[in-house]
C-alpha cells in the first residue's frame, strides 16, 4: 500500500544522515590552551618560562633544590616576607617552589611585599 519497507527505511535514514550534517553543537568543547607546544616550539626545556620582561619560573615549576631553598641568614629575606608565599603563617606554601614552605626560610626566587624594602644588593 505506501511501498515496500526497506525503501521507507532508506528514505528515513537519508533524512537523518542530512539532519545529522547540519545540526550545529549549541555547546562546543571548549578550547585548549597549546602552551606546551608553545614552551617546546621556543626551546624551553627547564621550568622557566620567558616573559617579555623577563625569565620567571613556572607555578610551581621548581624543586627546593633548584630555587637553592635554604634557611634564611637575614629577618628581611624571609619567605614570611616574600609575595610568593601564602598564606603567611609559620608554614605555608610559595607560588614557584613545590613542596611544604617554612616561613622563617629563603629561596632565590625572593620577591618582597609591596611596601618592602628591597633586598640588599650581594
Amino acid at each position: 500500500m505506501f511501498g515496500s519497507r526497506s525503501s521507507g527505511m532508506n528514505h528515513m535514514r537519508v533524512i537523518l544522515e542530512v539532519a545529522a550534517r547540519s545540526f550545529k553543537d549549541p555547546y562546543p568543547p571548549p578550547r585548549r590552551r597549546r602552551t606546551v607546544g608553545l614552551a617546546r616550539s621556543l626551546g624551553v626545556a627547564s621550568a622557566r618560562v620567558e616573559s617579555r620582561e623577563n625569565v620567571m619560573p613556572k607555578v610551581w615549576g621548581l624543586s627546593k633544590s633548584a630555587a637553592n631553598y635554604r634557611p634564611a641568614t637575614e629577618p628581611e629575606l624571609r619567605c614570611a616576607e616574600c609575595k610568593f608565599m601564602f598564606p603567611r603563617l609559620a608554614i605555608g606554601g610559595c607560588r614557584y617552589v613545590r613542596g611544604v614552605i617554612h616561613a622563617g626560610d629563603f629561596c632565590n626566587e625572593f620577591a618582597p611585599r609591596r611596601g618592602a624594602l628591597p633586598p640588599p644588593s650581594s
